[in-house]
């Protein structure tokens, strides 16, 4: 299974993003969406949707609205795929949060948020 999907980190990001899209059955984000939720430039997203649409996982469709922008739909590969990652990511959260208390895991999320706020801030400051 470790070779099957192979994917690099900023496209795991981009899966994690898209299996976060809920339990609803067909994916209907934009790149632009993507671009916006993953803080990347459009040249970035283009060309991992476009290894994502290489290795069968999503297909990319011109929007009924404006054809400039591109409506991303999982294909029956990209489900079992978001099905596969959720229950891995699920098994692996398990396993890390094995050994804490309620207490200390509360504790760790609230300084993981922390860092993450942190790190949007520069984030934030290094565009402008």
């Amino acid at each position: 299974m470790k070779q099957k999907w192979l994917l690099t980190g900023t496209a795991l990001m981009l899966a994690a993003a898209l299996a976060g899209c809920g339990q609803q059955e067909e994916l209907r984000e934009t790149q632009r969406q993507l671009e916006q939720y993953m803080a990347v430039k459009p040249s970035t997203i283009n060309g991992i949707v476009g290894r994502l649409e290489e290795k069968g996982l999503l297909t990319r469709d011109a929007c009924q609205q404006d054809a400039r922008c591109r409506v991303l739909r999982l294909t029956e590969e990209g489900r079992r795929f978001r099905s596969d990652f959720i229950r891995i990511a699920q098994k692996t959260n398990r396993q890390m949060e094995q050994g804490f208390s309620p207490e200390e895991l509360a504790t760790l999320h609230r300084y993981l948020e922390r860092v993450a706020q942190n790190l949007a801030t520069q984030m934030e400051e290094t565009e402008l």
